[in-house]
């Protein structure tokens, strides 16, 4: 599942950037890949819920969540880079400069997410507290929805490839793990 993660994600964004990694090539492929491994996360969740009980997923899943947790801080810090050597400043009012006032919702939505991401990290701490770890865990789900929003409004690669069935794929099917 993470080839073929990787191998879409690669597809999509090289069709869109050339092997760039100007403006924001770099934040788009990091955001790209940590939202398909979450994905993949989810998929070998709800495998091993529905299907095979004994399914091991603990050693790659622990790399990969390395790999996200780097990329959901690396995304923000380079468009935020990006767009202050661009002239229009640091946030939050660069954000409208840059995105428009419809796009800063959006950058919004992406930041609730990235907020509901980085909860997840403290898993060890919230576990302790069921209730909590459970709102953690729905707040996670949703924000996963909200990325789908946040890509299809802002991401580059989504809006000019087929990778846009590709990210509606992402979503659906998560609406069906969800479910």
């Amino acid at each position: 599942s993470y080839l073929l993660v990787s191998s879409l994600t690669l597809l999509a964004w090289n069709s869109r950037f050339h092997a760039s990694i100007k403006g924001f090539a770099i934040p788009s492929l990091l955001a790209m890949l940590a939202f398909g491994f979450m994905w993949v996360h989810y998929l070998a969740s709800y495998l091993k819920t529905n299907y095979q009980p004994d399914l091991d997923t603990s050693r790659s899943t622990k790399l990969t969540q390395i790999f996200v947790l780097a990329a959901i801080i690396a995304h923000p810090i380079v468009i935020v880079s990006y767009i202050h050597r661009t002239g229009y400043g640091l946030p939050p009012a660069s954000f409208k400069g840059f995105f428009g006032l419809t796009g800063e919702l959006f950058v919004i939505l992406g930041s609730i997410s990235l907020l509901a991401f980085l909860l997840f990290e403290f898993k060890k701490y919230f576990q302790k507290r069921p209730k909590l770890w459970s709102a953690v865990l729905k707040f996670n789900d949703v924000a996963m929805i909200l990325i789908i929003i946040h890509g299809f409004k802002l991401g580059f690669v989504i809006n000019s490839t087929w990778f846009k069935y590709v990210w509606l794929s992402y979503g659906l099917s998560l609406l069906y793990f969800f479910y």
